[in-house]
């Protein structure tokens, strides 16, 4: 009997096809809550627009901004915090500028974000756009014969969509984004009674 070796797998080739299936299975938009059809496949880079948000809460709607205000936008808030480098040392030789200290943190642990929102108001949405944009960010110089046609489509969907947006695009530094859905978060929460779950989902689906 010939005797089987174990093999290392290939780290690079097993993010890359896990990069690639996220984006593909995170391309379409959800909008069951807007009364839409789930058989309605409508791509997400087709449709998205960035969320304007405001770092305080507010009991009742904004009122019109004075021309010299600027929107705080989620997704370039999100995108230029990521290139941020977030180790201990460099955090602490970090000064922010006046005009961003409203809505970049200098705490011990910068870079954490809480969107707060009500029901259908996109909160789910711009954080699925927000982790195809770092999975571009990770997959746009990869042989494009590593990919499947699909990925490879919905690759080029999401750049040409930062081509045409000023404020879009794919952040300088590269993070590996997880995406964990409350539901997911739920079925997990109830099989294993630990924090430790939310380091296992993302392990598990890696593998698969």
């Amino acid at each position: 009997m010939q005797q089987l070796t174990p093999r290392r797998s290939d780290f690079l080739a097993t993010m890359t096809n896990f990069l690639a299936k996220e984006l593909r299975s995170d391309q379409y938009a959800n909008l069951e809550q807007a009364g839409h059809s789930t058989e309605e496949r409508i791509p997400l880079a087709r449709i998205f627009v960035d969320l304007p948000i405001s770092p305080q809460r507010l009991k009742g709607p904004p009122t019109r901004h004075r021309e010299e205000e600027k929107d705080i936008e989620l997704i370039a808030l999100l995108m230029e915090t990521a290139s941020d480098p977030l180790d201990p040392t460099s955090i602490l030789q970090t000064e922010l500028s006046p005009e961003d200290q409203s809505t970049r943190s200098q705490d011990p642990q910068p870079g954490r974000y809480v969107l707060v929102g009500g029901p259908g108001q996109g909160k789910t949405t711009v954080g699925q756009f927000a982790c195809q944009l770092f999975r571009v960010a990770l997959l746009q110089n990869r042989p494009s014969n590593l990919l499947p046609p699909e990925v490879r489509e919905a690759l080029s969907a999401l750049q040409e969509q930062c081509r045409t947006s000023p404020f879009l695009g794919p952040p300088k530094a590269r993070r590996f984004p997880i995406r964990i859905t409350l539901s997911e978060f739920a079925n997990a929460s109830m099989q294993i009674m630990t924090c430790r779950f939310l380091l296992l989902l993302p392990a598990d689906r890696t593998s698969h």
